[in-house]
């Protein structure tokens, strides 16, 4: 009997420091339009509760465990929820603005983004507006982005966001980064969203985001 109490003492000793050691600090931007912030965005650790909001350039910290669930929200748009997975240390998520004007006003009104910044225009691929399994490949989804541009394996932002015009972009794939030739092995029917981020959006990639960064989320990653 002594034995057995001393094994479960034991146990409840121990298994707090085995739940800390897994937890990790991810952080991460939110934006929309793929490079207008979003301040005071509601971000919440589902399995705990946990909240904490944006910063002013959409700048995030939380505490969470791999497999827990991230619900990301913010008045007039629409919310978005992610899986922290082994590999998560950041995350990047653009929400999309609900279609009633009347969201926009909501947007500004709670701090969300400044007045007089333009919602209404749209940089990248939407799969609202065209389906990406009609494309033969990855590489001719991003040609189809305003001021994107395939150069052998390499993707090109070109502009004034970048630092560099000319530099390749990073490739971030479910939140892993990824070198530029591994997009030949995406299949387009499986991707359910591509973004764009540049500038400020991209800095928290440091100097592998100069020149701006491609996101593409799949389906399995999403699930």
């Amino acid at each position: 009997m002594l034995l057995r109490f001393l094994l479960f003492v034991g146990f409840v000793l121990f298994y707090p420091t085995i739940s800390t050691a897994q937890e990790r600090m991810i952080e991460g931007v939110v934006t929309t339009f793929e490079d207008i912030h979003v301040a005071k965005a509601n971000i919440k650790v589902v399995r705990t509760k946990e909240v904490v909001l944006t910063d002013t350039i959409g700048v995030f910290k939380i505490t969470c465990l791999p497999g827990d669930k991230i619900r990301v929200s913010a008045k007039g748009f629409n919310s978005q929820t992610f899986r922290v997975t082994e590999n998560t240390t950041t995350a990047f998520i653009n929400l999309k603005l609900k279609p009633n004007p009347k969201n926009q006003e909501l947007a500004v009104a709670y701090g969300h983004v400044k007045e007089g910044k333009n919602l209404n225009a749209v940089t990248s691929v939407n799969p609202d507006d065209q389906r990406y399994a009609d494309f033969y490949s990855v590489y001719q989804i991003l040609n189809q982005i305003p001021n994107v541009a395939v150069s052998g394996s390499d993707v090109i932002i070109r502009g004034k966001n970048s630092i560099n015009g000319n530099g390749a972009a990073l490739i971030v794939v479910d939140r892993i980064i990824q070198p530029s030739h591994w997009l030949k092995n995406l299949v387009p029917q499986n991707i359910k969203n591509v973004s764009v981020l540049k500038g400020v959006a991209a800095s928290s990639y440091g100097a592998r985001g100069a020149n701006g960064v491609i996101l593409i989320t799949t389906k399995k990653g999403t699930d």
